[in-house]
Parts: C-alpha cells; sequence; structure tokens
C-alpha cells in the first residue's frame, strides 16, 4: 500500500487534509509500513464495535430486568 492509498482510505473514515498527513506520517513511524498501519486502524474499528456491542447488551439486559425492552422504543 502507497501513501497515497493510505491517506485515500483515512479519507474513506472522514480524516482529511493535513490531520490526515500527520496521522499517516504518525502510523507509518509506528508500524513501519502503510499495510501494518491500515490493518491497525482496522482492528481498532473491529475492537470498538465489538465494544459498542457488548455495551448495547448488557444495557438491554438491564432494561430487560427492570421490567422495560430498550428494542420496543
Amino acid at each position: 500500500m502507497t501513501k497515497k492509498e493510505f491517506l485515500a482510505e483515512l479519507r474513506n473514515y472522514g480524516i482529511k487534509g493535513l490531520k490526515a498527513r500527520r496521522t499517516a506520517k504518525q502510523m507509518y513511524a509506528l508500524h513501519g509500513s502503510y499495510d501494518n498501519a491500515f490493518a491497525s486502524i482496522n482492528g481498532m474499528q473491529r475492537g470498538l464495535q465489538g465494544a459498542f456491542t457488548g455495551l448495547t447488551k448488557a444495557i438491554n439486559m438491564m432494561a430487560k430486568s427492570i421490567g422495560g425492552d430498550m428494542e420496543e422504543w
């Protein structure tokens, strides 16, 4: 993956301009290649999605134990 491709992927995530270039530089320095940096971003995104799913399940369980159901709202 080239720097240009990595910047295009950052643009897909909503990171643009100077912030994208700064992020790309930091990620390259941290991971050693743009491929590893991109894999790291995907891993973080999956981790956040998993955490959010777990939080949603916990909230629904608490709501059901109280007597309601969040999904009905």
